[in-house]
């Protein structure tokens, strides 16, 4: 959907026709999801939940949940978040809380790789949502805040002592950015999202 052109221009021509398709691929588990002018399919976790909640584990009906409510905010869109750092905290909090309920279930490895992703979001920023300001080069309070409600809210997390630390750090250089702190984070394998395009949803 996303190269074909063709079908690209009859999604925008009509309104209706766009309607169409949604309701189509909804008949699938699927939704028409935009992004940079382009429309394509991607999965519908509601649908998942209201068709198979009655067949899944309590861990999976929770992983769609909250997966669900995700998709519905968005995350980015051309490397920009959608998101405030608040509701990137937040969702920092739910998945560390997810898998320390669920340790060992089918949902798990993805719970973690979105958990990995949004830590690595606030740790690093992204292309188009940079976490150091571009004039002053310091962190932006927003971020500051957001990290520090991880630490607050989420105390009995690994990932604390590694935001409580990285926030410590940059608080020797007057939470400029720094090599130091780059180093920091590459020690403890925290790969940047600089460069990377995050996912949408």
């Amino acid at each position: 959907m996303w190269d074909d052109a063709e079908f690209q221009n009859w999604l925008m021509l009509d309104s209706l026709q766009a309607d169409s398709a949604e309701a189509l691929l909804e008949l699938r588990g699927l939704r028409l999801t935009w992004s940079e002018g382009s429309g394509y399919a991607s999965e519908d976790t509601h649908a998942l939940r209201r068709r198979f909640a009655h067949f899944l584990s309590l861990a999976m009906q929770n992983f769609l949940r909250l997966r669900g409510a995700e998709e519905e905010e968005g995350f980015s869109d051309d490397a920009s978040l959608r998101i405030s750092w608040d509701q990137l905290a937040s969702r920092i909090i739910s998945w560390g809380r997810f898998l320390g309920s669920y340790p060992v279930s089918v949902p798990e490895p993805e719970a973690e790789a979105w958990h990995d992703i949004y830590l690595r979001t606030l740790l690093t920023g992204t292309d188009n949502s940079r976490i150091f300001d571009w004039e002053t080069g310091k962190l932006e309070a927003p971020v500051r805040e957001a990290m520090g409600r991880v630490i607050r809210e989420h105390p009995d997390s690994q990932v604390v002592a590694l935001v409580r630390g990285y926030l410590e750090l940059l608080a020797t250089a007057d939470y400029g950015d720094t090599p130091a702190a780059r180093s920091f984070l590459e020690a403890r394998g925290i790969r940047t999202m600089l460069g990377v395009q995050p996912p949408i949803r």
